[in-house]
């Protein structure tokens, strides 16, 4: 079993801080723009930030390599066999969706076919 370089404690020490200073990055941008914008309409906030103004973005890639494959080291759950990081969920159904299509509940179909007869449109194979 790999372990991680300090032990687990110093790993574990490493994740805190790194969510440390992204929640600390998060919130002085949300103050930037609130204090900017006189008018916010949405409820959500997007961001880029560029990396490079923090940080060799090499580096930074090389930290989060890191990162990934100790998180992928530790022990699983009983019951699991892998542990996955933000965005390989979605990676997974986006691939299975581009080779399966997109499941549509029975209804939207039969709706869809409905309209489809009425407007005299033909539906792709499979619907």
């Amino acid at each position: 079993m790999h372990h991680p370089a300090g032990g687990w404690t110093k790993f574990a020490i490493a994740l805190k801080q790194v969510r440390r200073l992204n929640v600390r990055l998060f919130r002085a941008l949300v103050r930037y723009i609130i204090r900017h914008l006189e008018h916010i309409s949405a409820d959500s906030v997007v961001a880029a930030i560029d990396i490079g103004a923090f940080t060799d973005v090499e580096e930074y890639k090389e930290h989060v390599d890191n990162l990934i494959e100790g998180l992928k080291a530790l022990p699983k759950t009983e019951g699991f066999d892998e542990i996955l990081v933000p965005g390989e969920p979605e990676d997974r159904v986006y691939e299975d969706r581009i080779r399966h299509g997109i499941p549509l509940p029975q209804g939207t179909v039969r709706r869809l076919r409905d309209v489809a007869e009425r407007l005299d449109i033909r539906l792709p194979p499979g619907m």
